[in-house]
């Protein structure tokens, strides 16, 4: 470790430090790399993928913020770039920086990289090339852009369906259509494909503006005043047996968003597709589970298929639960069920289906971003304000009509919080935590860091 406070060996200003207060830095790897503690543990500190990129950024801002010395400047970001790349793996002719099982980073257990990290170093990286000129950096930033072009069927980043050309968080069976990612990965790949010349990354960068725009309407939330996160998420199950004793779960099949998904109860796996709750026993007479559903093809249905053994004659009821927003949880919680289905089961091999109702899924796989980024007491929205300025960067790359009607129409839902019940609580903020946000007009673009 580099034996100096982290806020100051980064050259942060007060108004900065309280937003990497909140990131909870903690100290100086000995190759200059920023060190955090774990989100998950709280005794343990970890080097999570994203900070290098959110901290060369925030290095070469502090020219911008007072401070005159280039040569530190340059310094100070060079070290961190290396560092970063230090850390990175090789793959199909790229850089990627891989989260990993156990790392205090991320709850998932496997491995896998991330469209919007990967989308923050390009940022960095180019803008730090275009302040110190070398060309290792410009080597860097190509590499990095070619990561965008790994589909996810071989581990990337990259998806295309007939709905058009995404790019996901992180290779999932059921992809999740992160609008905060999306958005800010298309902003990147567009201004590095201007800064430096990256016909290929502005060609691909283009398509998948369209398909965005196409799909805006998805993420409108008026009845909250608001906007979604991602199309797809979790719904809750539980079928209670008359003998839960008696009954073997054999097969579990998800058809939703054009892709029918076949699991065991082997195949449960936390924050996965399919992950068992409860298994049916005589002291509690109920499987409960959770599939991960998606609204990406609204208003198509979504249907859960059961296949079961029962060794006797019996019947059992479907409960499906219900969410509740609340704007200060990052999930939401169940607060009921509600029975949709009872059936008769015979002795022996039996299915059961159920139809998802869209007043059920909708709420519960998409709900609206939440005020969950606490700073100095207060709780702010954080991706609701991403999504408007994403869209004015997105409209001053390339403008298409759809960018500047939702980036007003959201604007305009902010200016109605102050008389929507629903954030009427004093410890929600109304206003953003972005340094600069007066910049978030129609045309107006720009780097920023978290």
């Amino acid at each position: 470790m580099i034996d100096e406070n982290p806020f100051d060996y980064y050259l942060l200003t007060e108004p900065r430090k309280k937003v990497w207060n909140y990131y909870r830095l903690h100290s100086v790897a000995s190759d200059g790399y920023p060190v955090t503690r774990s989100a998950f543990d709280d005794s343990r500190t970890v080097e999570h993928p994203m900070s290098g990129a959110y901290m060369i950024l925030e290095i070469l801002n502090a020219g911008k913020n007072g401070n005159p010395d280039t040569r530190l400047i340059n310094e100070r970001a060079d070290q961190v770039a290396i560092a970063a790349q230090n850390r990175m793996e090789e793959l199909n002719d790229s850089y990627v920086y891989f989260y990993e099982p156990d790392d205090g980073v991320t709850p998932y257990q496997f491995k896998f990289f991330s469209a919007l990290t990967q989308a923050r170093y390009l940022g960095a990286i180019g803008r730090l090339y275009l302040q110190t000129k070398k060309p290792e950096h410009k080597d860097f930033a190509f590499a990095l852009a070619r990561s965008f072009r790994i589909p996810v069927e071989e581990g990337g980043i990259f998806l295309e369906n007939d709905l058009g050309c995404f790019f996901e968080e992180y290779p999932t069976e059921l992809p999740l259509y992160v609008l905060n990612g999306w958005i800010s990965v298309l902003n990147e790949l567009f201004i590095h494909a201007r800064k430096l010349k990256d016909n290929q990354i502005k060609d691909l960068a283009q398509r998948s503006a369209r398909t965005l725009a196409d799909m805006l309407p998805l993420f409108d939330m008026p009845e909250m005043m608001s906007t979604r996160y991602k199309l797809t998420g979790p719904v809750t199950s539980r079928v209670r047996f008359d003998k839960p004793q008696d009954v073997k779960i054999d097969k579990i099949t998800i058809n939703t968003g054009n892709k029918i998904l076949k699991k065991s109860i082997a195949d449960s796996q936390s924050y996965g597709t399919f992950e068992v709750v409860r298994l049916p026993e005589e002291a509690q007479p109920y499987f409960q589970f959770k599939a991960s559903l998606t609204m990406v093809r609204y208003p198509a249905a979504s249907n859960i298929k059961l296949e079961l053994t029962s060794e006797c004659d019996q019947k059992c009821e479907w409960h499906i639960g219900i969410t509740q927003y609340n704007p200060k949880f990052v999930t939401q919680k169940i607060v009921g069920f509600r029975s949709l289905g009872k059936f008769y089961l015979e002795r022996g091999k039996n299915e059961i289906e159920l139809e998802i109702p869209l007043d059920i899924l909708v709420p519960s796989v998409a709900p609206a971003v939440g005020f969950t980024k606490k700073i100095d007491g207060k709780l702010y929205n954080a991706y609701h304000f991403i999504h408007v300025k994403g869209l004015a960067q997105l409209y001053g790359e390339f403008g298409l009509g759809k960018f500047k009607h939702f980036h007003k129409r959201w604007l305009d839902y902010v200016d109605k919080w102050p008389e929507f019940p629903m954030y009427s609580d004093p410890e929600l903020a109304l206003e953003p935590w972005v340094d600069g946000w007066a910049g978030a007009q129609i045309g107006v673009g720009g780097e920023v860091a978290p």
